[in-house]
């Protein structure tokens, strides 16, 4: 009969990134891996896996895979070179996956490009609002605006 193991991990992937990152300087066992690779909400942590001849960056629920497959292959007698794993850690800039950014309504970007659209025309109206308030005496152009209508004194043959 098979053995049935049971978890005693009770700490979610969140409590066991902040336990390594405090206790253990950020470096991973094999229970501390599979516990954020089990919880939906660190599951696509990065975590780096240091080998002899390399390194790299695999999402937690698919880590165990990659070191299974170099684990496999140094043990395959047929290959010349082989590789370890050295240790599995966080990256220093974990970014803890699920956090995702909260996406704007349709409703919400169409409310900001109304505010924005606002605050153009506002802008226009001010800085033509400017412009004729400060307009030069009609006698410097030789012509005439009212505010609706030029007049020119300029040849009509122009």
């Amino acid at each position: 009969m098979a053995a049935i193991t049971i978890s005693t991990n009770t700490m979610t992937g969140r409590e066991t990134i902040e336990k390594a990152q405090q206790e253990n300087m950020s470096f991973l066992t094999d229970a501390d891996v599979k516990a954020i690779a089990e919880d939906p909400e660190t599951r696509l942590t990065l975590v780096l896996v240091r080998c002899g001849g390399g390194r790299f960056l695999a999402p937690a629920d698919q880590a165990g895979h990659f070191i299974a497959l170099i684990e496999e292959h140094n043990a395959c007698p047929v290959t010349e070179r082989s590789d370890y794993i050295r240790d599995v850690s966080l990256p220093v800039n974990v970014e803890i996956r699920g956090d995702a950014p909260r996406h704007e309504t349709i409703k919400e970007i169409a409310d900001s490009i109304k505010r924005k659209d606002s605050h153009i025309r506002q802008n226009v109206a001010e800085r033509l609002d400017r412009q004729r308030r400060g307009m030069s005496p009609v006698e410097d152009y030789g012509g005439a605006f009212d505010g609706t209508n030029v007049s020119s004194d300029a040849d009509g043959g122009l």
